[in-house]
């Protein structure tokens, strides 16, 4: 957690100075991406694959692209905050996004919380075209009958990476397509 970042119920979000709120609920974030700096490659270059997945949290950072003003935020692993930078010019707002593009495909949650006051939880992912959503229900029959709503048009669109739903009482439904297929 980034010192000049909030976090409410779980998610991490912070404000860009334009005002759009820029959060990290999810996998898969078209705004969001890790890098490594050019002087720690070197070290990961000559890892083997199991050093690497052993090493991964300590070389990589964060960063974070405001989809509204383009604005990128870096993390600073020494003083624990988001470092803004502000674009020359911003009609690229994209730029780290999946190198597939708007062919990416989507990830669809749904998790349903007992303890919450607003315990259904569905999210879906941004692929540029096909914008991200996160609705929220009471009834657990609402989210159960939007969460295949969606999942089916996903699947017709060949545009499902993966899909879980979780209930009331376990795992009702998951599928697992990929991004080759």
């Amino acid at each position: 957690m980034f010192k000049n970042a909030k976090q409410i119920e779980g998610t991490m979000h912070f404000l860009c100075p334009c005002g759009h709120v820029i959060r990290d609920q999810t996998d898969c974030l078209p705004y969001k991406a890790r890098y490594v700096a050019d002087q720690d490659y070197a070290d990961l270059d000559r890892m083997t694959a199991e050093q690497i997945d052993n090493a991964y949290w300590d070389y990589h950072r964060e960063m974070y692209q405001c989809q509204k003003c383009g604005r990128l935020f870096l993390e600073d692993q020494h003083s624990q905050q988001l470092l803004a930078f502000k674009p020359e010019d911003h009609d690229q707002v994209r730029a780290l996004g999946s190198i597939r593009g708007r062919e990416y495909k989507v990830s669809l949650e749904g998790n349903w919380y007992k303890m919450n006051e607003t315990p259904g939880v569905l999210k879906w992912g941004d692929s540029g075209d096909l914008l991200g959503a996160s609705e929220r229900f009471d009834q657990w029959d609402d989210l159960q009958r939007r969460y295949f709503e969606i999942k089916d048009v996903l699947t017709r669109e060949n545009r499902l990476r993966y899909a879980q739903l979780r209930g009331p009482s376990g795992l009702v439904d998951s599928l697992f397509v990929g991004q080759d297929e």
